[in-house]
């Protein structure tokens, strides 16, 4: 009866454990993503309140044009945390914190802001000068 009770007991207790680090790391992932949100607004590229995130991921696809696979990881975690899954491991964060770095320091393309949808094709350098390549 005791011991019953005592192993139970400590699963329940590790049970507790384990989803408070995931709990966690999902509270991680919504920050994270609100810091890329963040980052996009300063280079004049906002979220309509209207637009899912995986609508609004073609934006900051045009945006950070030469991070596609980092923009995709992030929109991809926190949509699932979004709609109730948990991230399995601390090192899910970790290459979601080095992502949100990666963009960070890279160039964003400063006519997403102004142009709009017609910027989010990538830009060609040709002599010094942008120029749309599907415009």
């Amino acid at each position: 009866g005791d011991a019953v009770r005592g192993f139970v007991g400590t699963l329940l207790g590790r049970g507790r454990r384990v989803l408070r680090r995931r709990l966690l790391a999902a509270q991680a992932v919504r920050r994270l993503y609100a810091r890329l949100l963040h980052l996009a607004e300063a280079h004049g590229v906002q979220r309509d309140p209207a637009k899912t995130p995986l609508e609004f991921q073609a934006n900051l696809l045009g945006l950070f044009a030469d991070r596609p696979a980092e923009v995709k990881a992030l929109t991809q975690a926190y949509v699932r945390v979004r709609y109730g899954e948990l991230p399995e491991s601390q090192e899910e964060v970790s290459y979601l914190k080095a992502c949100l770095e990666s963009i960070a320091r890279s160039k964003p393309m400063a006519e997403v802001g102004r142009w709009g949808a017609a910027a989010m094709c990538r830009r060609m350098e040709t002599g010094g000068r942008l120029r749309c390549c599907i415009c």
